[in-house]
């Protein structure tokens, strides 16, 4: 679900909390839903972009789909999630 929204239309985390909200709110609570989100950001930015690191640093434009180093997706091999994640603690409450 999350990646799916990040990769596909470059959603905001808070976007993507409250599309999961709407999805699953009945099941999990939004203080889960934001914790899960949170994990899942970092580790997509921060800690699995480092192996790309054998391709050069460059822009792709495409309509989603691989996530291979060698067609679609392009991402820097030093990213970082700070970004990303102080969107989710300031627009998404804890409660």
């Amino acid at each position: 679900f999350n990646l799916y929204y990040v990769s596909r239309y470059g959603f905001r985390p808070s976007k993507i909390a409250f599309l999961a909200r709407h999805a699953w709110g009945g099941e999990y609570s939004l203080l889960v839903i934001k914790h899960w989100l949170g994990i899942f950001l970092r580790r997509f930015f921060e800690l699995s972009q480092f192996k790309r690191s054998c391709l050069p640093n460059g822009p792709k434009v495409g309509s989603g789909g691989s996530l291979s180093p060698r067609s679609d997706w392009r991402a820097p091999a030093d990213a970082e999630a700070a970004v990303w994640l102080q969107e989710l603690a300031d627009r998404v409450p804890d409660v």
